[in-house]
């Protein structure tokens, strides 16, 4: 067997199809330490994941909801002046990687390039209390307020 076909080739893709959806449910449900969670999946945006080119295995999931309306308007207020409608902010629910974390980093980023073109321009999230964050400072996130022990990140998508 070639080393060539072990390198990987990551490329981020939005998840368009049901049977990739469940796929992407069923990696969460299984590897992240709080599961897909299925309450609130009305407000489900999108699954993104990255995906090897070469053997179209994903490397990473992420869960994009729009932001729950509180944690929404203290962010607008303390990061963006109260510039963000609504509707131009998603909210990272879940995100995991079966290799090291810096493959989700590079899903995140991809994400932040890509959702873009779609009118959002910014993305929240919590760091799990005990966690450190590492992968949102691997993709140059910014730490906000702490509170019960989860701390909330964020990406202004407009600069």
């Amino acid at each position: 067997m070639s080393t060539d076909s072990l390198v990987l080739e990551p490329i981020v893709q939005k998840v368009r199809n049901p049977i990739d959806r469940e796929l992407c449910i069923a990696l969460l449900n299984k590897y992240h330490p709080h599961g897909a969670d299925s309450r609130g999946f009305a407000s489900v945006h999108s699954y993104w994941v990255l995906v090897d080119r070469n053997t179209e295995a994903f490397l990473a999931v992420a869960l994009l909801t729009y932001n729950m309306r509180n944690v929404f308007k203290k962010a607008n207020r303390l990061y963006f002046n109260n510039l963000l409608d609504y509707e131009e902010a998603l909210f990272v629910k879940r995100i995991m990687s079966v290799p090291p974390f810096k493959v989700a980093g590079e899903l995140l980023i991809g994400i932040g390039r890509e959702i873009v073109n779609d009118g959002i321009k910014a993305l929240f999230s919590f760091v799990y209390p005990g966690m450190e964050g590492k992968l949102y400072q691997f993709a140059k996130w910014k730490f906000g307020w702490k509170t019960g022990g989860y701390q909330f990140v964020y990406k202004d998508l407009r600069s």
